[in-house]
């Protein structure tokens, strides 16, 4: 189906009062579960001694722990930087006298410290010492010299501990310390993000001029210009019903737009402005990629029909590159006589990741079960990425790889101005995947740089509609009916836009196109030499 241009973005709902101003609306109103995490955590009959939150590895979440702590009256301190002498303390020997240093925990008796989890995943003898002060409440301090270390008497200290950090260094930590999942500790989590509806906006509108207040930013002149701010969001979460709550990725934004507007109120035009200088700042990368399609370098066919190829459309996410960005790639298949193997060439060289080994494997059973055979299929096919030569992952391309094999059965060309994303399960239903705008985005340039046709488009899952979060100029093209979006639920849809052919419908349909060959092939095969055959497979092919 056909997607129509407003679909492509976020807007503001309708209504929606830009000069309303509701309560003050800052970070803890945004994080109520966080909050009440730490409510619990702090109750005077909570036992644990240890808490996790979930969120990014900065020294301003840790901070805004403190000050929720703080205005509780709980005793609370940020511990950034220390080395092991000065957290726990440390007593050396000198001249017959032992000297006393005390640490940065002995200050925080009846206290809570926070800290990042990366501290103890690089000094793990810490976490150690650490762990044996929050179950015996006894802090042992660092001794230099071990003649006199009996002589050292512990402290006793009551003290709690919240560690922070990512995903992946909390599953780290989680290495270090195995329990730190049991039951015994507390949990919680800066949500990344907020649903936006017509009752969540005006909460959420006010959250972003707290911020722009608290970090002395102008803020935006009209709703026309928050629309244009919440696209930027909108893109970010890649689902237009969702905004970002990172504080620190507003405040770098609204940063870039008050720079365009030389610190007065925000317009829409500043707002794109920032963004434009944010893209042409990143754009290295992805520019001499596409350089490399429209010189010829790497071949991309956007205008004829082939049989056996297909436009796929991948993202591109380089490691030390602020940005993922998309790249189309030509799916090839070339079928042969055989035993039915489907050779997935990516995964045989070790450049294809196991979710693409999967998707290849839900294709091959799909093919299995619409052909219906009572014997294995007499053809084996072979399934590329032209001109890949990194990893390949992801089942984002199985849709593509599965519509270039069918045309390779049954001999039918495919239209080279669309290109295909998604994935499929064994029933033929297409799913959603990821960094749809910018594969979208990626296609639409090489189209452009050609001339558009009118008939030039993207065939997407019907799933990734919300997750649309286009270009200006690319809607504009939508719009004008220069460029197209298909939306598709079953891969039966994807080949008739492709093919103009049925899939199992009709007399001529592609799956009757198969039988017709296989038929051919097992007539032949009963009374031809082998050079026949092959002779024969070259004429029909």
């Amino acid at each position: 189906m056909k997607t129509s241009w407003q679909q492509l973005t976020f807007t503001l709902p309708d209504p929606f009062a830009f000069d309303a101003h509701p309560t003050m609306c800052d970070f803890w109103q945004m994080q109520p579960r966080l909050k009440q995490a730490l409510k619990s955590y702090t109750h005077e009959f909570s036992q644990s001694s240890l808490m996790l939150i979930c969120c990014q590895d900065h020294h301003f979440y840790r901070q805004q722990i403190a000050q929720l702590l703080q205005e509780r009256d709980v005793h609370a301190a940020v511990i950034e930087q220390a080395s092991p002498e000065s957290l726990f303390g440390h007593h050396r020997y000198d001249r017959g006298q032992v000297l006393s240093e005390p640490g940065l925990l002995a200050q925080l008796h009846d206290g809570i410290a926070i800290m990042p989890a990366s501290y103890f995943i690089h000094q793990p003898q810490a976490w150690d010492r650490m762990k044996a002060l929050l179950s015996s409440k006894q802090l042992l301090p660092m001794v230099s010299g071990a003649h006199f270390g009996e002589m050292i008497q512990p402290e006793l200290i009551n003290l709690r501990l919240i560690l922070t950090g990512d995903r992946y260094q909390l599953a780290e930590f989680e290495q270090l310390e195995p329990d730190s999942n049991s039951a015994e500790f507390n949990y919680g989590e800066v949500e990344a993000d907020i649903a936006i509806s017509a009752q969540s906006l005006p909460c959420f509108h006010q959250y972003l001029r707290t911020l722009a207040q608290s970090a002395n930013l102008p803020y935006f002149a009209d709703h026309t210009a928050l629309e244009a701010y919440l696209r930027l969001g909108a893109r970010q979460c890649e689902n237009q019903g969702y905004q970002p709550l990172s504080p620190l990725w507003h405040q770098a934004w609204l940063s870039r737009c008050a720079i365009q507007s030389e610190g007065l109120l925000i317009e829409a035009k500043h707002v794109t402005k920032a963004l434009a200088q944010k893209i042409n700042q990143e754009s290295y990368l992805p520019l001499r990629a596409q350089q490399d399609i429209k010189s010829g370098h790497v071949h991309i066919d956007c205008e004829n029909e082939a049989i056996g190829q297909i436009n796929g459309l991948t993202v591109i996410d380089i490691a030390g590159h602020p940005r993922a960005y998309g790249e189309p790639s030509r799916i090839s298949c070339v079928v042969h006589c055989g035993d039915g193997d489907i050779s997935d060439v990516e995964r045989k060289v070790e450049l294809g990741g196991n979710i693409h080994a999967k998707g290849m494997m839900i294709m091959e059973a799909f093919v299995s079960a619409a052909l219906n055979l009572d014997q294995p299929l007499p053809f084996s096919a072979s399934i590329v990425f032209e001109q890949s030569y990194c990893e390949v992952d992801g089942d984002s391309a199985s849709l593509a790889e599965f519509c270039a094999l069918v045309s390779a059965l049954s001999q039918t060309p495919l239209t080279q101005q669309i290109a295909v994303t998604g994935a499929m399960d064994q029933f033929g239903r297409v799913q959603a995947v990821g960094g749809v705008n910018e594969k979208i985005e990626s296609f639409f340039a090489i189209c452009q740089h050609r001339g558009l046709t009118g008939s030039q488009g993207v065939i997407l899952p019907r799933s990734n509609l919300e997750n649309l979060v286009l270009s200006q100029e690319l809607i504009e093209a939508i719009q004008n009916e220069q460029f197209h979006l298909w939306s598709v639920e079953y891969v039966e849809q994807a080949l008739l836009q492709l093919t103009g052919c049925h899939f199992a419908e009709g007399d001529d349909c592609l799956l009757e196109k198969i039988a017709l060959r296989i038929d051919m092939l097992n007539q032949t095969d009963s009374h031809q030499s082998c050079w026949s055959r092959l002779k024969n497979w070259f004429v029909h092919s």
